[in-house]
């Protein structure tokens, strides 16, 4: 695969300005464009990739929905790469959410569902099914959800992509007997994630032990991951089902956060390295503030390490060197991990660049007297 590097021109029209992911199929990168006032997502792929790619793009484009990440353009470039720009990046991936909180109320949980089953009915309507739904293709922005891509070819954007990352949530028909994507599987995937959602744990081991959670919605997560035939027939059915649940009031509303942060902060998803003594771990970041980063990755980190993280910043895309000291971290595999660092002593440079970004994308300052 030819390597594409931040600050080249790609095709002649899109200047890749920060990468956001990295995967062995493809880079994500964001990109401008050299003669017009746009931003875009461009997933630059493997030319093994090539009809994937050509497959994703025409099948994005003829299913339009608010609910769908946008394709707006395309190619090859000269050296005979295939890439795919679309609508920016808003909001952070699900999986990233997940593995730093857990869990999610069940209001919120819902909303995203609601949303997400939306542009799944619309996909449905259409005679198409996506083949490889996770929260890895989700991209969730204050209760909106939106879906990065159909499933045909992944956008590198998730802790994991691909097979690996929706084999959690696919209906047991398709791995044991080869049954091809339809619109049951996708039930099934979301009420998986539903119930990934609302436990903080693998679909695998719903259901919980904990009987906290509104049974209505349980009943709805159970039948929808049963076997075909005790299934929801179709996503309208099992979104009916859900507003059913709230309409019995056994759903509590989200709550506002206990307290405000001391410093704002704003949905930032990058690809980051962090050196930890001798060694380094990639991974993305999923928010920034002044005072540091919510980083996702796989490798060993530990709270009150000391770290220099090497990042893009997010308007400029800049690449700085910054030390760092590791705050917390979860880890919701074992293998992937959740954590949150603070800048030591950034420079001033990037503690500017860090606020003009919050303050375009309109965070309210903290309440001091809270």
């Amino acid at each position: 695969m030819v390597a594409h590097k931040v600050g080249q021109t790609l095709d002649r029209r899109w200047v890749l300005r920060r990468i956001l992911a990295r995967a062995d199929h493809a880079t994500a990168f964001e990109a401008s464009h050299a003669f017009l006032d746009r931003v875009a997502s461009i997933v630059v792929a493997d030319p093994s990739h090539r009809e994937k790619v050509l497959e994703e793009a025409a099948a994005r484009d003829r299913t339009y929905h608010p609910g769908i990440l946008g394709v707006l353009d395309v190619a090859d470039t000269s050296d005979g790469v295939p890439y795919l720009a679309a609508a920016p990046f808003v909001g952070r991936p699900l999986d990233g959410v997940l593995m730093s909180r857990g869990s999610l109320p069940p209001a919120e949980a819902v909303s995203i569902v609601l949303a997400l089953g939306d542009a799944l009915c619309h996909l449905h309507a259409l005679g198409v099914s996506h083949a490889a739904l996770s929260p890895s293709c989700v991209l969730i922005d204050e209760g909106r959800a939106q879906l990065l891509d159909l499933g045909i070819f992944s956008t590198p954007l998730g802790a994991l992509s691909g097979p690996l990352a929706s084999m959690p949530y696919t209906a047991k028909e398709r791995l044991t007997s080869g049954a091809p994507a339809s619109r049951q599987t996708d039930v099934y995937a979301v009420a998986a994630m539903l119930a990934e959602m609302l436990s903080g744990e693998p679909p695998g081991q719903w259901p919980p032990a904990d009987s906290s959670f509104p049974p209505p919605l349980v009943a709805v997560i159970d039948r929808g991951m049963q076997p075909p035939d005790q299934r929801y027939e179709s996503m309208e059915a099992l979104l009916t089902a859900i507003r059913a649940a709230q309409a019995t009031g056994s759903i509590p509303p989200s709550l506002p956060p206990a307290s405000r942060r001391e410093c704002r902060r704003g949905a930032y998803v990058s690809a980051i390295r962090l050196r930890v003594g001798a060694g380094t771990i990639d991974g993305r970041t999923e928010n920034i503030s002044e005072g540091g980063l919510l980083i996702v990755g796989a490798g060993s980190v530990k709270r009150g390490d000391s770290v220099i993280a090497r990042l893009a910043l997010p308007s400029s895309g800049r690449i700085v060197s910054e030390p760092c000291t590791v705050r917390w971290v979860r880890s919701a595999d074992g293998v992937s991990k959740a954590f949150g660092i603070s800048f030591d002593d950034p420079a001033a440079r990037t503690l500017a660049e860090v606020r003009t970004y919050i303050d375009l994308l309109g965070v309210p300052e903290p309440d001091p007297t809270k």
